[in-house]
Order: structure tokens, then C-alpha cells, then sequence
């Protein structure tokens, strides 16, 4: 009745759990061995696809309309793993340390492969029965008024039980799953910044020196006719090999390291080179900036007084 809510389910486990406790094996129909597949098992009710945005991409949901007691909606890692081509109406056997405890399930669904561990993992296979194992309310509201939410759903909560109400935003449970990719990446992001200021810092000096040095030599080109842009120009040249010479070095490096570090991904993004060129020409922009600072600081200095200058 909270115009906030769209959707409820309950469940015995959500996706943002350790996976591993809830594993048993099955064994499909038609298979011509005795293997048998261990794969992850939740029961789940007829809302659960629905409020978290699932997608059926063969058969049906569970529903209301039907007895889906015995009924079970697999991913499509569980659907090659079984072999089938058309596995709507087909049956699977969970098989249990006591043979009079197996069960037979009928699939009715395929849901679209969707992430419940860590990209670090393959997905694994997964079985949804339908069922009622009210471990777990999972709400699908909107992010307005989020405390009024939390007031209306709490009042509500204490009227059927006395125990308190325990609850988390499940984004906030996918972050701490990378809390270990996000430290390093604010890690990574601190050090660049240091690194880059230590550098332009260093590059500010070495282009304060070379220019005190060369003064007279940029007075003695002015009185013979030199412009500002070619005074411009002839140091920015000087100093565009230097840096250009330390992209060709740190880009292999640099390439090689992230490489690495997505390997330890199993799903992850591929290479793109632009990223390489723009952190290049970034990197130049800024170095060339610091040395055209001080470039017009001498060109515009008076010739005459450059050359008297001791």
C-alpha cells in the first residue's frame, strides 16, 4: 500500500550473499551417465525475478496461476551444462545423501545469466525453486524520502514481531564486494596526483634553470629578429623530445601492469587505446604548459637587458 513500493519478494538468499552455502547437486533428464552437477539452489517466490529486474528469455516466470511447488527456473550456465536444447518441461533430480529424499523438478524457465559473485569468478549455474523461505524481504522502492521509507516499513515490521529491524541497501552490499578494487583505485588516484605534482614541480625548476642559462642567447636571437612564437616554438621543441621519450618508456609499463591486474578478472573490460593516448597527451599538455610559462616569461624579457645581464 506505500506508493513508494513497486515491488516485494521474499526469499531464502539474495544474490549479494555467499554463494557457497547454498550448493546442492542435480542430475538432468536423459543424462546417459550417472554425473551429477553441483550448482547453486534458492528458493525463491513468484515476485523474486521481478523485483530484481531478472530477465525469462525461455518459457515462463513463476506465477500464481500455477502449481509451481515442484517447478524450477534455471540460468543459462546451468542450461549448457545439462546439454539441452529445449529444457521447457524437462525435468531434473536433486540428488540428496538419503535416495528417498530426491526430488523431481520440472523446469519451466531460463533467466538470463546475471552476476551474483565476484567478476573475479566465472558465473556459476544456478537453480531457482519456487517456494516460500522467508529468510530474506527484498523491497524494490524509490530513492525519494528514503528515511520516511524506512519509518513506514519499520512501523509495519513491529507490528508482527518484537525483533528489531535489520536492514541494508543492496548497492551498498555490491560495493563492499570490490572494497578492495575501490581502495586501490582511491589509492592509485592519490599517488598520481602526488607523482604528477612532484614531477611538474621538477619540470618547473629544470625549465627555470635552462632558460636562466640561455638568456642571453634568447636576447642575441630577439636583437637579430626572432619572434616570441619562434623563441616559443624552439623550446617547446626541446623539451616535447624529453617528455615524449618518457611516454614511449612508461606506456609498456604502464600497459603491461594494468594487464596484470585484470587478469585476476574473469569478466572485464578490453583494452582501448585511446585511454592510452589521452593520459599521453594529457601528461604533454600539462608538461608544455609549465614550460611555456616560463619560455614567455623570457621572450618577453628586454634583449638589451639579457645581454648586459651577468
Amino acid at each position: 500500500n506505500n506508493p513508494q513500493i513497486s515491488q516485494v519478494s521474499i526469499s531464502g538468499f539474495l544474490p549479494v550473499q555467499p554463494a557457497d552455502r547454498s550448493i546442492d547437486s542435480f542430475k538432468p533428464e536423459g543424462a546417459k551417465d550417472n554425473n551429477v552437477y553441483p550448482m547453486q539452489f534458492w528458493t525463491v517466490d513468484e515476485d523474486y525475478v521481478k523485483t530484481l529486474g531478472m530477465k525469462i528469455i525461455k518459457g515462463r516466470d513463476f506465477s500464481r496461476e500455477f502449481a509451481d511447488h515442484t517447478s524450477v527456473i534455471i540460468n543459462e550456465v546451468a542450461l549448457k551444462q545439462f546439454g539441452w536444447d529445449d529444457p521447457i518441461g524437462k525435468y531434473i533430480t536433486e540428488v540428496t545423501t538419503d535416495p528417498t529424499q530426491n526430488e523431481r523438478l520440472q523446469v519451466v524457465g531460463v533467466v538470463k545469466n546475471f552476476y551474483f559473485e565476484s567478476l573475479r569468478k566465472t558465473i556459476s549455474p544456478v537453480v531457482l525453486r519456487a517456494g516460500h523461505s522467508p529468510n530474506s524481504i527484498s523491497i524494490k522502492a524509490s530513492s525519494e524520502n528514503q528515511s520516511l521509507l524506512i519509518a513506514d516499513i519499520e512501523e509495519l515490521w513491529k507490528k508482527y514481531t518484537s525483533n528489531p529491524l535489520e536492514y541494508s541497501f543492496m548497492e551498498d552490499k555490491y560495493f563492499a564486494t570490490y572494497n578492495t578494487e575501490r581502495k586501490t583505485g582511491t589509492l592509485l588516484e592519490i599517488f598520481a596526483i602526488i607523482a604528477i605534482s612532484i614531477a611538474c614541480l621538477g619540470l618547473y625548476g629544470l625549465a627555470a634553470f635552462l632558460l636562466e642559462q640561455r638568456v642571453k642567447e634568447i636576447g642575441v636571437r630577439k636583437v637579430l629578429g626572432a619572434s616570441k612564437s619562434s623563441i616559443l616554438l624552439l623550446f617547446i621543441k626541446k623539451f616535447s623530445k624529453l617528455i615524449i621519450i618518457a611516454i614511449i618508456i612508461a606506456l609498456p609499463i604502464t600497459f603491461y601492469s594494468v594487464d596484470r591486474w585484470l587478469q585476476a578478472f574473469v569478466y572485464r573490460i578490453n583494452f582501448d587505446f585511446l585511454f592510452f593516448f589521452l593520459a599521453s597527451i594529457l601528461v604533454l599538455a600539462i608538461a608544455l604548459l609549465t614550460v611555456i610559462f616560463h619560455a614567455l616569461k623570457a621572450a618577453n624579457l628586454n634583449p638589451v637587458k639579457s645581454i648586459k645581464n651577468e
